[in-house]
């Protein structure tokens, strides 16, 4: 069973530089949250900071060594300033993709998806937020699936969340085409910015906004 300590190596030896936390979030030594703290995130997006770390963790991922990680890395100014107040649920504005195991997908638009790298960049520019998810956003199965879901609905704008339990095929089509090793995952105007705790991070700094915004005033 891995332990937090041997969580703790494992981050130092990408980031040697770094203040590493890390917790067993149910004591089953495959859930873990994770924090690195490193000046040298200074000026470097969230998910860049993260992606060196992912992909190191990758094979512990695939093998289930480490089933699921709450990954959060942030400067060492920004871990001085003070927590914002938590996210609420007031908004619901979404519109979900269910896939039967046979690759059918039930949507507005679509009769089927075959979770094709064509399919899922399809997805992801032809929709200005997309959120692949654990569950649906009113039924999330998982904690971190919830919180990304939580996030979006703050925007208040419509998103689409693609349920990717329904689907053998789902978690490793997106995986391997996005080179992000977790779920869930967030497109913002095509752009993959990464998990829930980077959607939080964005959100609660403005940047998530900001990006949305951009997004939308850029020439066609």
């Amino acid at each position: 069973m891995v332990t937090e300590q041997w969580m703790v190596e494992e981050v130092l030896k990408i980031v040697p530089d770094a203040r590493v936390e890390a917790s067993d979030l149910h004591g089953s030594g495959d859930h873990f949250h994770v924090r690195v703290i490193s000046q040298s995130y200074e000026g470097v997006r969230p998910l860049q900071r993260q992606r060196p770390i992912l992909n190191h963790f990758k094979p512990f991922i695939a093998q289930n060594i480490v089933h699921a990680l709450d990954l959060k890395c942030m400067t060492q100014s920004r871990q001085r300033r003070r927590a914002r107040p938590p996210l609420t649920h007031t908004v619901k504005k979404w519109s979900s993709l269910e896939c039967t195991s046979a690759g059918r997908t039930r949507s507005d638009d679509m009769t089927e998806f075959n979770w094709t790298p064509d399919e899922l960049q399809e997805l992801v520019d032809n929709n200005r937020i997309v959120l692949f998810m654990k569950g649906t956003p009113e039924q999330a199965q998982c904690g971190f699936s919830n919180r990304a879901a939580t996030v979006l609905q703050q925007l208040e704008q419509p998103f689409v969340s693609v349920n990717i339990l329904s689907d053998h095929r789902a978690i490793p089509s997106v995986c391997a085409w996005s080179d992000f090793p977790t779920m869930p995952q967030i497109f913002v105007h095509g752009e993959l910015i990464g998990g829930s705790d980077i959607a939080l991070e964005m959100f609660q700094s403005g940047e998530l906004q900001q990006m949305l915004a951009d997004g939308d005033s850029a020439p066609e």
